[in-house]
């Protein structure tokens, strides 16, 4: 990825932006915390590259977000940018008191594990990827029929990548989402990837993020010109859809 050198290359990078704007009608936004979006994350969301690079620089600096106008303070980020994302910026309240400053401190410990545990103050953080039903009820909001499907969703994929992907489940709530969202935390380590150069048509198949017409052309392919030596290579066959193929290099290995 490169990024915008001076201020004409700048201006031209958000010129760009516009455009592509004002000609589609669909632009790749989804719910995201300006606080702990991950540079993955941070990459499909649909921004100009100059302000994803300001963001990053601005939180390694020490700065922190606190309400959705804040992200005013990204250079670069002019009115019509903000007014584009803005409906998609969530931000988890923090006090300014010492227990809040704790309490970040221990939701941030308890990230680092792959199952939940249990704090202090009686609250659990729920680890995606290895939550069992009993423990995805205890989330506020989510019944029997969502941790049935959040499970089931899972299996399909072959683990979470982001929290994010909650949204994609059948009719789950945004509010529900934004209510849970700082009790939960995904470890992408137990994620399983399917090995393109060894899966079948029905395997490939199985996927959410694959179509049928995407996996023909990943056999055909295979089969013309034998294995993959990359993931960039099977992503390229690929509809043009950022979202789509950043989540697929989640899935994807070619050993």
């Amino acid at each position: 990825m490169s990024y915008p050198a001076d201020h004409s290359e700048f201006e031209s990078a958000m010129d760009a932006w516009h455009s592509r704007v004002d000609s589609n009608s669909k632009i790749n936004l989804f719910l995201f915390d300006p606080n702990t979006i991950s540079a993955g994350q941070l990459d499909s969301l649909f921004l100009p590259f100059s302000i994803k690079r300001n963001l990053i620089k601005y939180r390694k600096s020490g700065g922190r977000f606190y309400k959705a106008a804040d992200l005013r303070k990204i250079f670069g980020m002019n009115d019509s940018i903000y007014e584009a994302v803005k409906e998609y910026i969530v931000i988890e309240k923090v006090s300014d008191s010492l227990a809040g400053m704790k309490h970040l401190a221990v939701v941030e410990e308890v990230a680092s594990y792959s199952h939940s545990r249990k704090r202090k103050d009686n609250i659990f953080i729920t680890e995606l990827n290895s939550a069992d039903s009993a423990q995805l009820v205890r989330l506020k909001g989510i019944g029997p029929v969502f941790a049935s499907r959040i499970i089931k969703y899972r299996n399909l994929l072959g683990g979470f990548y982001s929290d994010c992907q909650l949204l994609e489940i059948y009719n789950f709530p945004e509010e529900t989402f934004i209510e849970i969202r700082r009790y939960i935390n995904v470890d992408t380590t137990v994620i399983k990837k399917i090995r393109i150069n060894y899966a079948d048509f029905s395997d490939l198949l199985r996927h959410p993020y694959l179509e049928k017409a995407d996996v023909e052309k990943i056999v055909r392919h295979r089969e013309k010109f034998g294995p993959f030596d990359s993931v960039e290579q099977v992503l390229g066959l690929c509809p043009a859809d950022s979202v789509k193929k950043n989540g697929l290099r989640h899935y994807l290995t070619c050993r």
